[in-house]
């Protein structure tokens, strides 16, 4: 599973029809002008997805009340605030995949139907086990990695778990 994938960018149009939904949603019209369309065309460019939009509108919407402003929020107005919504993604930390935290490890046990966690299995090999089960290659092969570096006895354990030989073993 890749967890970096990410929602695709929005067209122009797509970003209008949003926004005029948006805006709708707080009672307000947006009149898509040529000089709209222009402004829309470069907010395409910068290749932008909805969770930006989203978070541009919400800061937009935020200056315009703290301005006391009825305006409606048009996409003029609304591009620097696509700047400070992408810099906000750039450093917000990426959000911890299923197999880094415990919740995730047995959400996705649960999903895949997997017998809980014993109470003598400790919570390493239970994350193997659900890792295991997941099929995730990219995962087996990164808890194979880590074993390695840990020492050799490890990572033959480690190693027949997830491929069922030895390392060196070819498989029948």
């Amino acid at each position: 599973m890749d967890n970096s994938a990410s929602p695709p960018p929005l067209s122009a149009d797509e970003i209008g029809n949003h926004l005029v939904l948006l805006e709708a949603e707080r009672g307000k019209t947006v009149a898509l002008s040529s000089r709209a369309h222009e402004a829309l065309l470069r907010l395409a460019d910068r290749n932008i997805a909805m969770p930006v939009l989203l978070r541009a509108h919400a800061l937009a919407c935020a200056r315009r009340t703290a301005d006391q402003d009825p305006s409606p929020v048009n996409p003029g107005f609304l591009e620097p605030f696509v700047d400070e919504a992408l810099a906000e993604l750039r450093t917000a930390p990426p959000a911890p995949g299923w197999d880094e935290t415990p919740e995730g490890v047995h959400a996705k046990a649960d999903e895949l139907q997997l017998a809980p966690q014993r109470a003598d299995e400790h919570p390493i090999w239970f994350r193997r086990r659900v890792i295991k089960a997941s099929g995730d290659q990219h995962l087996v092969e990164r808890e194979v990695s880590k074993a390695e570096r840990m020492n050799p006895n490890e990572f033959e354990v480690v190693y027949r778990f997830f491929h069922g030989v030895t390392p060196g073993q070819v498989a029948a």
